[in-house]
């Protein structure tokens, strides 16, 4: 069995039906596996949500687990965050927090930004 937390821009793509990411999701997705995403990005990706569309994303967004940032995962992402800015790339705290989430749950972290998160540890895999 495989955890993947999957980031906010990958769930919009998902609620948007974009073609490359739907196919990336496709191709990753085997019968024991399990798609999560951090509480921060179900926030992140609900932000651009019009009203009406609203009752739509939250079933969608309810069919993955939703993996809160527990204590643990709040210290990881602050150190994450302090390591960040000492090398001059600060990590923005959401980032952070997803990274630490994916880290903290020993799953692979699935996003297009994996520039954002190259140096925080976790694994990251993303659409081409």
């Amino acid at each position: 069995m495989i955890a993947y937390l999957v980031d906010a821009d990958l769930l919009i793509d998902l609620l948007n039906g974009f073609r490359p990411t739907v196919e990336f999701i496709a191709v990753l997705q085997q019968p024991d596996d399990v798609f999560t995403t951090a509480a921060v990005a179900i926030a992140e990706a609900m932000t651009g949500i019009a009203p009406a569309r609203r009752p739509d994303a939250r079933a969608f967004l309810a069919t993955f687990v939703c993996l809160d940032a527990t204590r643990d995962v709040a210290l990881r992402a602050g150190e994450l965050r302090y390591d960040a800015f000492r090398r001059g790339r600060p990590l923005p705290a959401a980032d952070a927090l997803i990274a630490a989430t994916a880290i903290e749950n020993r799953a692979i972290l699935l996003t297009r930004n994996r520039r954002h998160f190259q140096s925080t540890g976790a694994t990251v895999l993303g659409p081409s």
